[in-house]
């Protein structure tokens, strides 16, 4: 459903782990919606042992965080 890269954040010059949603999927809204509750989740979570959420976004109507 959707493809994690490693990339540069910009804003604060670090390394994250990028997660997009495909192109097939954005076309679906229940998918889109499936994804921002994935990322708004991922978001409000604090623990050590979990990666820290930055920012939910969406550019071209493809959505990632």
């Amino acid at each position: 459903m959707a493809v994690v890269y490693e990339a540069t954040y910009l804003k604060v010059t670090s390394r994250v782990a990028l997660k997009v949603l495909m192109t097939q999927f954005c076309l679906q809204e229940q998918y889109r919606l499936r994804f921002r509750r994935e990322a708004n989740i991922l978001l409000n979570l604090d623990h050590p042992n979990i990666v820290e959420g930055r920012e939910y976004d969406t550019f071209d109507g493809v959505d990632f965080y």
